[in-house]
């Protein structure tokens, strides 16, 4: 276990803490570019994750909506593809 300084506030931590006791950093004895590095790969990994289950969304809606037309349950039917253009539109604004 050896002591580093935190990249904040500069005070010794332990090289395997997950905060600084003083400054509070996240993982205070990594550098800030590691530190962003380390935060680009989590959030990419997160987003393509949550980009991934988001897309086959529309796809649920569209069978939802296809069930309620057949049940003549308009309403259902028109809450399904108020959601699924929600969905799509969000979806399509974040690619691009």
């Amino acid at each position: 276990m050896a002591l580093t300084p935190c990249r904040e506030c500069q005070q010794e931590v332990s090289d395997q803490a997950q905060r600084c006791p003083s400054c509070g950093t996240n993982l205070p004895y990594l550098s800030a570019e590691d530190y962003q590095r380390t935060h680009k790969i989590a959030t990419g990994i997160l987003g393509t994750a949550f980009f991934t289950t988001i897309g086959c969304l529309p796809t649920l809606f569209a069978i939802v909506m296809l069930l309620a037309l057949l049940a003549y349950a308009w309403p259902l039917a028109l809450i399904g593809a108020v959601i699924w253009a929600i969905v799509y539109f969000v979806k399509k604004s974040k690619a691009g």
